[in-house]
């Protein structure tokens, strides 16, 4: 399975369950040259001013909005040069579209401003709802969404179910997946397509296999009925349901009789119209006794019925099948034997259709018989033409044929008017007789010639009025069908000088009809005159293109209203976020102007700082000199008094280190012993500062001391080490933190030690 890249617009292919989620598009194909195909892919042809590409593009850009990576579109996806990917394509598309994320359908004759639950809304008219492909891109799909021409959303299958349901003749729990489509019987399913078509005859069978579950070989030869007739015969392989014979229902028995010449016709159905009137049809409970056998072969059909012999000789073959709302009654169909044919042998007459019987005369033991298939596409080529005769009985009044519309149908050596029917559906066939007064002037009279098909029956009809000389029939032909109901119907009019009326002869068993006029005394109550019926309508026309772009400009006018109200709206928010930025700018343009003045203060105070920074430096520089001087002044005082008082001047040996320890100036300690001070030097005495700091107490400085590589167990002249000093002066912290730092405990110094210090 190919499917589209959304992001890229490439096609990917992918294999058995590596399939990803993805969208499908379902829409209507416009002329395949604006369709983006397979090879426009391929060549990244994407024909950007087309509708296929507005398709395209629309489909991919909602899939992403739905989350989904990937899409399938039918005009693209398949190589459809490949016959044997067009068969495997056709006969998994109803699959593709049941597995598929979402169905977006696309509908491209609907407006914008379209109400779909109207009922003369263009959403009932669309053209998606008449093609046939459509059904099961219809019945597939479990999540389907309806878009109109510009890709605005319409709602979904089950928010729009009853209007569908109008529209299609399809069961709302069929649409919805509620009910299996197998629980539907063969002769409603073909009713549910019955109304619809395709572009080539033999797809009206192709896009039915995924709604019945079959497949059967691709073939395109222009042969609609045969391929329609493959699709049959594969469905009663699959099935027991004989209602796929109740096609060509009317409500009126055949006037049939074996003694009577017949012409053999198919059995099986030419195409989905032959169900138009069996959508209603319902497959009664299998019983053995009404139906053992149901198969083709051989070109014709074994099937076991109850046959029905009426009162008129007819027979009818009763089928397992009926009604939906009146189980009293079943289905019958037409039965004739041949000359020179076995007994169980038979053929469903040409032209006749199938009838409701009572359910009464079911009574009857099934029989096995052989019903003959006469296909009608080996007829001669008129054997589908039927003939009006109009004979000289229009002269007796003074009527003479002038025209006859489409003109070939008129053959006036035989005073015949042709119609040629066809047999592919449910259709009206129409031709204009125009019959002139011989009196100048009069108005001439109209017989529109109608021969309508039904499935297998055709019914025989005319219309009576008058019309002007110069009224051109041509136009009324082209625009009959858009004129009121009321203008059918009548067989009789009145041009003021003769009142005419119109009986239609049969001639039994003959495709021929006689048209006889009478002339009556009185006129009828109703003439048409169909040159006015032709002036009402071209002023409804006009009208309605007026109503048509009045609501186009009302629709403009609301787009362009909600386009005002909205760039309103935004314009407005723009202009609340441009005053908020506003405000924003202002708060910081306050605190930039604060913070300007916080910044000069700040390098103002900076620069005081700088300033009695450099005046604390310039001092401590002449105090450093000073102390120097002064230091070198009491080195000298020492080595002086030393000599001349024996080195016993206590006060001289004090160093400044040694003051500033004993006294507690850590400062001063600090900076002295960052300038290179000895933390280990002796006074005379052999005392380090750490053995003052330790007497003095000062824990601080003997922490610092310490740090600075000072001898722990330095000890004086007379043995005390700086623990020794603490301990007996009484300063346990100091104690404590040398045994720490791992002085080694001495023994107690004497008293006498003591008092000699005393002295120091």
């Amino acid at each position: 399975m190919r499917l589209i890249n959304v992001e890229t617009s490439e096609l990917e292919e992918f294999i058995g369950e590596g399939v990803p989620p993805y969208a499908i598009l379902s829409h209507t194909w416009g002329v395949d040259e604006n369709e983006i195909s397979f090879h426009d892919i391929q060549k990244r042809n994407f024909k950007e001013n087309s509708n296929g590409y507005s398709k395209f593009k629309g489909c991919c850009d909602q899939a992403k909005k739905d989350g989904l990576g990937f899409a399938w579109i039918d005009t693209c996806c398949i190589n459809k040069d490949s016959d044997r990917e067009l068969s495997e394509a056709i006969n998994s598309m109803f699959r593709w579209y049941r597995k598929a994320s979402f169905c977006y359908v696309y509908l491209s004759d609907v407006p914008p401003g379209d109400k779909p639950r109207d009922r003369g809304s263009k959403f009932w008219k669309s053209r998606w709802f008449r093609r046939g492909w459509t059904l099961q891109e219809l019945l597939a799909p479990n999540s389907l969404r309806f878009y109109n021409s510009k890709w605005c959303y319409l709602g979904t299958k089950g928010d729009l179910c009853s209007v569908v349901e109008k529209i299609t003749n399809i069961p709302h729990p069929f649409l919805l997946s509620i009910t299996e489509l197998h629980a539907a019987s063969v002769a409603q399913r073909m009713s549910w397509a019955a109304h619809r078509d395709t572009k080539r005859k033999e797809d009206l069978a192709y896009c039915l296999l995924g709604i019945f579950g079959v497949v059967i070989p691709i073939i395109y030869n222009g042969d609609g009925e045969q391929a329609f007739s493959r699709l049959q015969q594969e469905i009663m392989k699959n099935t027991r349901d004989d209602s796929i014979l109740a096609w060509g229902l009317s409500v009126q028995e055949p006037p049939i009789s074996d003694s009577v010449q017949v012409t053999a016709g198919r059995v099986l159905a030419a195409a989905p119209s032959d169900f138009a009137s069996s959508g209603q049809i319902v497959a009664r409970e299998q019983s053995t006794a009404t139906l053992n056998f149901l198969d083709f072969s051989g070109g014709s059909l074994r099937i076991s019925l109850s046959l029905l012999t009426t009162s008129t000789g007819n027979t009818i073959g009763l089928l397992n099948c009926g009604p939906k709302h009146d189980t009293e009654q079943v289905v019958g169909i037409p039965l004739a034997k041949p000359a020179s044919t076995s007994s169980s042998e038979y053929v469903r007459p040409r032209g006749y259709p199938s009838v409701l019987q009572p359910i009464a005369a079911f009574s009857a033991p099934p029989k096995l018989i052989h019903i003959k298939n006469d296909s009608q596409s080996k007829k001669s080529a008129g054997a589908n033409r039927r003939y009006w005769h109009y004979g000289d009985g229009f002269a007796e009044v003074d009527l003479d044929l002038v025209d006859v519309t489409p003109r070939s149908c008129w053959d006036q050596d035989r005073a015949l008017i042709m119609s040629k029917t066809e047999s592919n559906g449910d259709s009206v066939h129409q031709t204009l007789a125009r019959f002139r007064h011989k009196e100048k002037g009069s108005r001439d009279f109209v017989i529109v010639l109608e021969f309508e098909e039904r499935g297998s029956s055709i019914e025989a009809r005319c219309h009576v009025m008058i019309c002007c000389r110069s009224t051109s029939l041509e136009e009324l032909a082209g625009k009959l069908r858009y004129m009121r109901q009321e203008v059918s119907g009548k067989r009789s009019a009145s041009n003021g000088l003769l009142n005419l009326q119109v009986v239609l002869e049969r001639e039994a068993r003959e495709p021929i009809i006689i048209i006889r006029p009478e002339a009556t005394p009185h006129p009828p109550d109703v003439t048409i005159n169909a040159t006015m019926e032709l002036q009402k309508l071209h002023l409804m026309l006009e009208f309605e293109r007026m109503q048509e772009e009045e609501r186009q400009g009302d629709a403009e006018e609301n787009g362009l209203n909600q386009r005002v109200t909205e760039e309103s709206s935004r314009l407005e928010e723009i202009r609340r976020e441009r005053e908020m930025v506003e405000d924003e700018l202002r708060k910081l343009e306050e605190e930039k102007r604060i913070h300007v003045e916080k910044e000069s203060n700040g390098a103002r105070q900076i620069h005081q700082l700088n300033e009695r920074q450099a005046e604390v430096k310039e001092r401590k520089e002449r105090a450093s000199q000073r102390r120097i001087l002064v230091q070198k002044r009491l080195d000298e005082l020492r080595q002086t008094n030393g000599n001349e008082n024996g080195g016993d001047d206590y006060e001289l040996e004090r160093t400044l280190l040694r003051w500033a320890a004993e006294d507690g100036h850590v400062n001063v300690v600090q900076q002295l012993l960052d300038e290179g001070a000895d933390a280990k030097s002796k006074d005379n005495h052999g005392r380090t500062p750490l053995f003052w700091a330790a007497w003095s107490g000062y824990e601080a400085f003997v922490k610092l001391l310490l740090e600075k590589g000072a001898a722990i167990e330095s000890k004086d002249n007379r043995g005390w080490t700086p623990l020794a000093c603490a301990a007996l002066s009484g300063h346990e912290a100091v104690a404590k933190l040398l045994l720490e730092k791992g002085a080694a405990i001495d023994r107690k110094p004497t008293m006498a030690g003591r008092r000699s210090r005393a002295r120091h």
